[in-house]
């Protein structure tokens, strides 16, 4: 027909023939993504943030010497190597910026200078005053040089070093403390006056006016971790007649060679020592503490708490040259608080 069409002089008709393209060639198969469960996610990107975390913040420490400690005493306790010391540990443990306030023994005696400050007979010295305020203003000019050289720091108060590293870190007003300071922790520190009733307070009002003007955790911005030590329990009872021949059965019974040093000088026993300390400070000579101060004087308010079991007070057996392996800043004892406070700085 379509000939026939041509022949008789009609139209041609082209007809339109439309090509398809082949279709693409499929994607490669890409394997399945199996999802964690969410609660699992959020726990392994906290943990991973952490872990990177806690290998970054090793601050510039400053360690402020309790009363009648010099500097020596965190470098080479009682003259042992310096492996012993706390600086030494910290530094084991990646923190390559630590220094002491520089303090020699000798220089506590400038504490008397309080006795022609009118403040003393009345128990209202204040921590900036003549008794303490040459310490305060030492330990400022060492948290000044640390944190040029190395930022912000970490303070750590030993025994009467840590209600002087709060009057140190001061109201924030004077010194910039939350400019100079990420955190202080304080090791076996008396934060409290003895209560109502006691025999005035050997630092004649310096101790409470922290209590009263910068009470607890003060500064936000400050990191604050107390810790204390639960050693010893204080204890009036008599411990016997000491029996130079029977030593061993002695120590059999309990009794240490901190006892027996107690025994011969008549003081009976470290719990005897000890519950002085505690009627000193807090009226409760029964209390437990680190034979020095008792656990409920070394806790602040809004600080992160360690109570540790076994740990004495310092360098030392209380009263005596005998060095000990159980104090704060030991090498079996100093992971026990330094963790929680690098966790708290976080």
């Amino acid at each position: 027909a379509t000939a026939a069409a041509a022949a008789a002089g009609e139209p041609r008709c082209h007809r339109l023939h439309l090509c398809r393209e082949p279709p693409p060639p499929p994607l490669p198969a890409t394997p399945r993504c199996h999802r964690l469960p969410c609660d699992a996610m959020r726990a392994l990107l906290l943990a991973s943030l952490a872990a990177a975390c806690s290998g970054l913040i090793r601050p510039p420490v400053v360690i402020l010497p309790g009363f009648g400690n010099a500097d020596v005493d965190y470098v080479t306790p009682l003259g042992q190597p310096e492996e012993k010391g706390l600086r030494a540990a910290l530094r084991r443990r990646g923190f390559d910026d630590v220094s002491i306030v520089p303090l020699p023994r000798w220089e506590w005696v400038r504490v008397a200078g309080g006795l022609v400050d009118p403040a003393f007979w009345s128990c209202s010295q204040r921590p900036d005053g003549l008794a303490y305020g040459w310490y305060v203003a030492r330990a400022r000019e060492t948290i000044d040089a640390a944190c040029a050289r190395s930022g912000r720091a970490l303070v750590l108060g030993h025994s009467a070093g840590g209600w002087l590293a709060r009057a140190t870190l001061g109201d924030g007003g004077a010194w910039p403390a939350r400019d100079r300071v990420r955190g202080l922790v304080t090791l076996g520190a008396p934060h409290f006056p003895p209560p109502e009733g006691s025999p005035p307070c050997a630092t004649r009002g310096a101790l409470a006016y922290c209590d009263a003007n910068l009470p607890g955790a003060f500064l936000d911005g400050v990191a604050y971790v107390t810790v204390a030590g639960s050693a010893i329990a204080g204890s009036r009872e008599p411990p016997g007649d000491y029996d130079p021949l029977l030593p061993s059965r002695e120590l059999l019974a309990g009794r240490t060679e901190a006892d027996e040093l107690y025994a011969k000088r008549g003081e009976g026993s470290a719990a005897r020592v000890a519950y002085a300390n505690y009627v000193a400070l807090g009226g409760d000579g029964a209390a437990t503490g680190d034979g020095v101060i008792p656990v409920a004087c070394a806790h602040l308010e809004g600080a992160t708490q360690l109570t540790l079991d076994d740990v004495l007070h310092s360098i030392n057996e209380a009263g005596t040259a005998l060095p000990t392996e159980r104090w704060y800043g030991s090498e079996a004892v100093i992971d026990r608080w330094l963790d929680a406070a690098l966790a708290k700085l976080q």
